[in-house]
């Protein structure tokens, strides 16, 4: 029950007992938890913007006590033998099947999100096309052809390229170096660095030394994290 569960977390480390273990975990944290530039074509595909921050706050809210919970049980039931999958800790459960079924669905509905700002970033870099007017509210793969949208066989071979990697990845030998990589690297670099670069860059005089004391700190968290999970990627495919 809940009282077990915690009482198997008491005993266990909570924090990285090493560089190693911090650069070999780091990314995997990220990549569940700094998803904030997935929210943009959420809120281009709201009826009712004016809601975006409070639907924000609460799905933010209750992922985070999802995720919370999923984790508090996993470590305490797993400890530090938890899988890079952690379905593979089940063996051959009898209901391994149905939590695989599970998370194929969540997959199902959570991947178009994702997919969808990857593949809008990707098209305006490859393809040179124009941003869609912000005040449309459609999505950038539904605008129309005259100039604005993304259209014809150079869109189609980037998103089955992007589904292709997508497919390659989900059938790599070593999914958990993959994750932590791209989660440390490119969401972290997303979330930790872009974000208080660019309020260093816009903060208008007068802003506090305390506050920008923090955006450095924050900027240099996420470098130094980056570059510590290239490091461990690199010893774990060369050793």
């Amino acid at each position: 029950g809940l009282e077990g569960a915690v009482t198997a977390v008491q005993g266990l480390p909570l924090w990285p007992e090493s560089v190693e273990a911090y650069s070999s975990s780091f990314g995997a944290v990220i990549f569940l938890a700094c998803v904030n530039f997935l929210v943009f074509p959420i809120e281009r595909s709201m009826a009712r913007k004016e809601n975006f921050g409070a639907t924000l706050d609460v799905t933010l809210a209750g992922l985070s006590a999802m995720n919370a919970a999923f984790a508090v049980f996993g470590f305490a039931i797993f400890g530090g033998a938890t899988s890079d999958i952690v379905t593979n800790n089940l063996g051959s459960a009898s209901g391994l099947t149905a939590i695989k079924t599970l998370v194929c669905l969540d997959l199902l509905l959570t991947y178009p999100l994702v997919f969808a700002a990857g593949r809008e970033i990707t098209e305006r870099l490859l393809l040179q096309t124009p941003e869609p007017p912000a005040q449309s509210g459609q999505d950038s793969s539904r605008v129309d052809e005259e100039g604005t949208g993304f259209a014809g066989i150079e869109s189609a071979v980037v998103r089955s390229a992007l589904v292709g990697v997508t497919y390659g990845i989900a059938h790599s030998s070593n999914f958990g170096l993959i994750t932590n990589v791209v989660g440390g690297v490119a969401q972290g670099t997303l979330a930790l660095v872009i974000p208080p670069v660019i309020a260093l860059r816009l903060a208008p005089e007068g802003t506090a030394i305390y506050s920008k004391v923090g955006y450095f700190a924050l900027t240099a968290l996420g470098c130094a994290s980056a570059g510590l999970v290239l490091v461990d990627a690199f010893k774990q495919s060369f050793t």
